[in-house]
């Protein structure tokens, strides 16, 4: 490598794109790493970037890190930063707030994750990773379409700020116990496929639940979505709800509540797709307005 890199303090935006390093790669003080700053180069081995705390778009888009990634203090991401690498083992960033789409797309991250900070990951950020335990993402805004689609959690999901989950996001993971997503507007189809939630279903600011969102889950008793759009095709296929809260002239797809989801589409639609409470009393589903 060449010697001037080594403390080098910032990389600025396509710096060394068309370098083409073949090497291994140190650079203990640097704080930035511009977009595309390496791209099409082929670092390999392990990274450390102890200081760094932000790494632009593409920066190392074509590199061939293996082995654990060190990011102790970086807040930013970019969408397709590390896109060809194999990092595997557990994740720990601390500090970062934003994972860009596709950043961590071929790696193998396992065990456990834990982005305490992070409001954001995108897109197919971690799609071939195979975490595992409970995620440690409290804060998070936005989960993007695929973001952990082979990853295998388990246990309690805990996003109380979450407003959108993509697509497929958490597909193969088997989340248990209630459902708490309190500020949520967005559920995209097949995002939590395989989980098994129960009890009620309070979604009071969700404003569409894809296809399959739910699949698996055993909700019972109340589904609450007052503001809710569109409940997609077998959203809640296995659950069984006995009151449901509902907004007016909702588009329902077939068996998007589970139980007894014709009876309830057929009499929601003859009650004219009214806003209110609507109560299965054991044979039938009987309307109940909103005070």
């Amino acid at each position: 490598m060449k010697k001037e890199i080594k403390n080098r303090v910032i990389i600025e935006d396509y710096e060394f794109c068309y370098e083409g390093f073949f090497s291994t790669l140190k650079l203990p003080n640097c704080i930035k790493i511009g977009k595309s700053a390496f791209e099409n180069s082929e670092f390999y081995g392990d990274l450390k970037l102890p200081k760094c705390t932000f790494i632009g778009d593409y920066a190392f888009y074509n590199s061939l890190f293996v082995d654990k990634l060190n990011l102790p203090i970086c807040e930013k991401v970019g969408n397709f930063a590390f896109y060809s690498s194999e990092f595997y083992g557990n994740l720990n960033l601390l500090y970062s707030k934003i994972i860009g789409k596709e950043s961590f797309y071929r790696s193998y991250f396992s065990g456990e994750l834990n982005l305490p900070i992070c409001e954001i990951v995108d897109d197919y950020s971690f799609c071939n990773c195979k975490f595992t335990g409970r995620p440690n993402i409290p804060k998070i805004k936005k989960i993007g379409n695929n973001a952990f689609t082979d990853s295998n959690f388990t246990g309690i999901l805990y996003i109380p700020e979450c407003r959108e989950i993509g697509y497929s996001a958490f597909k193969n993971s088997k989340f248990t116990g209630i459902l708490n997503l309190p500020k949520c507007r967005l559920i995209g189809t097949y995002s939590l496929f395989l989980s098994k939630f129960y009890g009620d279903v309070n979604l009071k600011n969700c404003v569409e639940i894809g296809d399959n969102a739910f699949y698996n889950s055993e909700f019972s008793g109340l589904l609450n979505v007052p503001k809710c759009r569109k409940i997609g095709y077998s959203a809640f296929y296995h659950s069984s709800f006995s009151e449901i809260n509902i907004a007016y002239n909702v588009e329902l797809e077939p068996y998007c509540i589970g139980e007894h989801s014709s009876e309830f589409i057929k009499y929601y639609k003859n009650n004219d797709k009214k806003s209110g409470t609507y109560i299965w009393n054991g044979e039938m589903w009987e309307y109940k307005l909103i005070n």
